[in-house]
């Protein structure tokens, strides 16, 4: 609703800006109402009040002669108005620009009406209800949507489509090349299914019921289908390689990864299908399904491995690391040579398999384990200072990617039955006797 308030000022500032240049409003007139609409706009516009008046224009118009000119040219029926816009002289692009500053004052006033008045509550105080946030109502959200969508269709039937691009980066990304009708129809499947999500999800209040899951996965699922009847095959997997949920977190998660074309289509074809099956978007899985999806990573993990050369395999394992990548934006930011990561990650695979050989090493006596460990504990102490350029780098690094160095530290040894059995709990590269 933040992007539509924006829009409708956007289109004031430009209707303004049109009588100011067409000789309706002097710049006088129009600098405070743009200096609402723009900050910092007004001061210059009022500075020169005594501005030439463009060709064509009378000279010295003023305040009292141009509300006399756009009385005899406004109208609150769209077609008149254009009708007498045009006869006066206005551009279609001038004349779409007030056009739509005149519709969209209906839509600012409704959201008025169903925010209702602002509370005057004391700071630590939420504002909260749907009188006081749009976005917590989606009824209301789905009748601003509405009334905004039928603004667009009234000005494109009596001006025609807006000859200018205004296409986002963000909408190419999501629609490529698709045909401009199916990008309307996919954006209309969006907003109604977006509805009824919301709908949902505004009254759980955050405490999700089994109905409430099995609603939202119902949508889900009829989104899709609407989804793939519209589209080709190949169409649905393009969209889905640019929009979909599994799409976007890949590209955050691999990112440093890397991957290829090739290598991100065939990874999302199996992680796609695992997101679908483990669905945690729609009121997160109950105990049984957080348990299968636990081991179902593993699985998926080795599926994803098979895919690629034993070289991308490394990549992909350091890459998806997060003391890795917490290594990495450390000494990115330490301006250090790129392969440090590298060689502290390194280091880590290393040092964890020898401290499973220690620990495991039943010929071993404690003592002996002990002085092993803290000779190791001194050189990977001594590496990692040396890649890290000193004692500052070494300390950052212990919180920001090297907290599997608190594992170096040598333990006292085991007593008891257990002790003396030598059982080893390895956790993700954790290893301590019991």
């Amino acid at each position: 609703m933040k992007a539509l308030f924006v829009s409708a000022l956007l289109a004031l500032s430009l209707g303004l800006n049109a009588l100011a240049l067409l000789g309706l409003a002097s710049p006088a007139t129009i600098a405070p109402l743009v200096g609402l609409i723009r900050p910092g706009s007004a001061p210059a516009a009022a500075a020169a009040p005594d501005a030439r008046p463009r060709a064509g224009s009378p000279a010295g118009t003023s305040a009292t002669q141009a509300s006399g000119k756009w009385a005899g040219l406004k109208s609150d029926n769209p077609a008149t108005l254009v009708a007498n816009l045009r006869a006066a002289g206005f551009s279609d692009s001038e004349i779409r620009a007030i056009l739509a500053n005149q519709l969209s004052q209906k839509v600012i006033a409704r959201r008025r009406e169903l925010m209702g008045p602002p509370q005057d509550l004391p700071y630590w105080r939420n504002a909260s209800g749907p009188t006081n946030s749009v976005s917590s109502n989606p009824q209301a959200q789905a009748e601003l949507r509405a009334l905004s969508q039928a603004n667009a269709k009234l000005i494109e039937s009596l001006l025609g489509p807006n000859p200018v691009n205004q296409v986002s980066p963000y909408e190419r990304l999501q629609f490529a090349d698709l045909p401009s009708d199916k990008v309307d129809q996919l954006k209309l499947i969006n907003s109604d299914y977006a509805d009824l999500i919301s709908a949902v999800q505004s009254g759980v209040n955050g405490a999700y019921f089994p109905e409430d899951r099995a609603k939202l996965k119902l949508y889900n699922e009829e989104k899709d289908k609407d989804i793939r009847a519209l589209l080709t095959p190949e169409e649905y997997d393009n969209y889905q390689f640019r929009t979909s949920t599994t799409a976007n977190s890949m590209r955050n998660n691999l990112q440093v990864f890397q991957p290829t074309e090739d290598e991100f289509r065939r990874i999302f074809a199996l992680q796609y299908a695992f997101d679908q099956q483990y669905n945690t978007a729609f009121g997160g899985l109950d105990l049984e399904l957080q348990r299968q999806r636990s081991q179902a990573q593993g699985d998926l993990t080795a599926q994803i491995k098979a895919l690629l050369s034993p070289e991308r395999v490394a990549d992909y394992e350091k890459a998806t690391d997060s003391s890795y990548r917490q290594a990495l934006a450390l000494t990115t930011r330490l301006e250090l040579p790129k392969d440090a990561a590298t060689q502290l990650w390194t280091l880590q695979k290393d040092t964890q398999q020898r401290m499973t050989a220690l620990r495991t090493d039943r010929n071993l006596a404690p003592d002996a384990r002990n002085q092993a460990l803290a000779a190791l504990q001194q050189d990977v102490v001594a590496r990692a200072s040396g890649v890290l350029g000193g004692p500052r780098g070494l300390e950052a690094y212990k919180v920001n990617g090297g907290q599997w160095m608190q594992n170096l530290v040598p333990q006292p040894a085991p007593t008891g039955a257990a002790g003396a059995g030598g059982t080893v709990i390895i956790n993700g590269g954790t290893i301590r006797m019991f």
